[in-house]
């Protein structure tokens, strides 16, 4: 048996994940959740008793010694790297939510920490990882469709909260932008109320990105020299899929993005806030 621990109750994705490897799906028999812990005692209790988790953990290193991996669910990004530090020592492996982190050299110091002890790291948005994003990224990458000329995604946001304000909700935009379209050179961004519109500016075309408050629409265009596909995204299997992912990274698997690429959502989150504040293109 396999055992995991999830700090992070508080989060929604924490009962999630819970009920999938808790629940009597056979391709998760040889995994169960045994601890759970995070900032909210009552949320803890809640996971605890309707998915029949274990015992409660005060604080992530109540579980070293009783769980062999470890899913870091906490709401606020500058929360995950400490919460998640003392299991990477131990080589464990370890799935970060979003955003991975709050901060770029946090980001690198964690990925640099996992190389050292041979941990193996997944996380950040699960939007990445959905149908129509995978189908997105197909087009866009698909010769006979011409070059890349350019592009639009658009995602929620939430810009006041108690877990970052905008980087709380952020990363799903960002990494479904990643993956369509690739990384970006630079990025600038103008604030409407409290509508953000990034301009990911690539090595010969432009995608613009649309941050919504309040609007809880998923979607994304690509525009080629022969063609152009328009698609909303649909992210509810995002939680299986990253169930999915993270049982056969914890059953001895490789990681499914290599450290660069989990740090690049936060230089490109670090470069959007940067040109918030510089009301300049800033460099990714």
């Amino acid at each position: 048996m396999i055992r995991i621990g999830i700090f992070g109750s508080e989060n929604s994705h924490a009962l999630a994940f819970s009920r999938i490897f808790n629940g009597d799906d056979p391709r998760y028999e040889d995994l169960r959740v045994i601890a759970i812990g995070g900032e909210e005692d009552e949320a803890s209790e809640r996971v605890r008793s309707e998915c029949g988790v274990e015992f409660l953990a005060k604080a992530p290193e109540d579980m070293l010694g009783h769980v062999d991996a470890v899913m870091i669910t906490s709401r606020d990004g500058a929360l995950h790297a400490r919460y998640a530090r003392p299991f990477v020592e131990r080589g464990l492996p370890v799935f970060v939510d979003k955003p991975f982190t709050r901060s770029v050299a946090e980001a690198e110091a964690l990925c640099t920490l996992a190389e050292k002890s041979g941990a193996r790291l997944m996380g950040g948005s699960s939007v990445k990882l959905v149908e129509d994003v995978a189908a997105l990224a197909a087009f866009a990458r698909d010769p006979a469709n011409g070059r890349s000329i350019g592009g639009a995604c658009w995602a929620p946001v939430s810009m006041h909260n108690a877990y970052g304000d905008f980087w709380f909700y952020a990363s799903h935009l960002a990494e479904m932008c990643l993956r369509v379209f690739g990384a970006p050179e630079a990025a600038q961004t103008f604030r409407s109320g409290d509508d953000l519109t990034v301009i990911a500016r690539y090595a010969g075309f432009d995608v613009t990105m649309h941050y919504t408050e309040g609007a809880y629409n998923y979607g994304a265009t690509v525009l080629m020299g022969k063609a152009a596909m328009t698609r909303p995204v649909d992210i509810s299997a995002c939680y299986g899929l990253e169930a999915a992912q993270f049982a056969q990274m914890a059953r001895g698997g490789a990681m499914p993005e290599s450290f660069q690429e989990l740090v690049l959502p936060v230089r490109f989150l670090d470069a959007i806030v940067r040109s918030l504040e510089s009301g300049r293109m800033e460099k990714v």
